[in-house]
């Protein structure tokens, strides 16, 4: 079982995610979930996810600067930031920072259930 946090300071979008599928079919247990990037990076010491899906702008830490510090707890995590904003420099910044993947906001749920697939696949 994979386990997965979800990262996002809307409440809604956390119970979105939660609820677009059935995450257990898929091996994936969701763990935790935080509303700004230092609560989620006390989760990341506690629970080590093995998946973390992250807003990039966040109160307290954004999502980009997350990424770096949760590789830093977690080696294996793999990190996809969900962005309303379609800025390059943020997503050469995420890339460079470790994540994994990057998708704008609203994304379909195939979409990212495709490269939350790919990442389970790239775990060493």
């Amino acid at each position: 079982m994979y386990k997965m946090i979800l990262v996002d300071d809307s409440e809604r979008v956390r119970n979105g995610l939660k609820m677009s599928m059935d995450w257990s079919k898929h091996q994936i247990e969701i763990v935790g979930e935080a509303e700004d990037g230092l609560e989620a990076l006390q989760l990341i010491r506690e629970v080590k996810p093995d998946l973390i899906i992250s807003d990039v702008i966040m109160p307290h830490m954004n999502g980009l600067e997350l990424t770096e510090k949760a590789l830093c707890i977690v080696p294996h995590v793999k990190v996809i930031l969900l962005s309303g904003y379609d800025n390059f420099p943020y997503v050469q910044t995420a890339i460079r920072n470790g994540a994994f993947d990057y998708l704008l906001k609203p994304s379909k749920i195939e979409e990212l259930f495709a490269i939350i697939e790919k990442a389970k696949q790239s775990k060493a």
